[in-house]
């Protein structure tokens, strides 16, 4: 199977993707993040299989969990925080995971997989990226 490995400072979790905006709007959105998340991020997380994403037959090879009240809330903040802000983020349902890597010919791979695990990740911040 040919995959591409996401590099371990590259891993993280979408709360929301939003797309290209414009620099000003940029700076307000941080800025409410920075006094939001400031204090009500602190929780235990736990990734609970490895698995294909967003199905049995995805290309990404991803960590995921199951329903996590603090999770919830976290995005929630985020959503409100977004829209708050005059801003529409990707309407895709969230499905929280952690991308490891990505299949580069998923039709030729025919194995699914779902391998339980139990891995425990302390949260305690939220950051903001910029895909290029």
């Amino acid at each position: 199977m040919d995959v591409h490995w996401i590099p371990e400072a590259n891993r993280h979790m979408t709360l929301a993707f939003l797309g290209n905006i414009p620099v000003p709007g940029v700076d307000s959105l941080v800025s409410s993040f920075d006094e939001a998340y400031g204090q009500t991020v602190r929780f235990d997380f736990k990734m609970t299989a490895l698995s294909r994403f967003p199905g049995p037959r995805g290309r990404i090879i991803a960590l995921v969990n199951e329903p996590d009240p603090a999770l919830q809330h976290v995005f929630q903040i985020t959503l409100d925080l977004v829209h708050g802000n005059g801003f529409e983020p990707d309407r895709k349902r969230f499905r929280p995971h952690v991308t490891l890597g990505q299949i580069r010919q998923a039709y030729g791979v025919k194995e699914s997989f779902f391998q339980p695990a139990n891995i425990s990740l302390d949260i305690c911040t939220v950051r903001r990226y910029q895909s290029t």
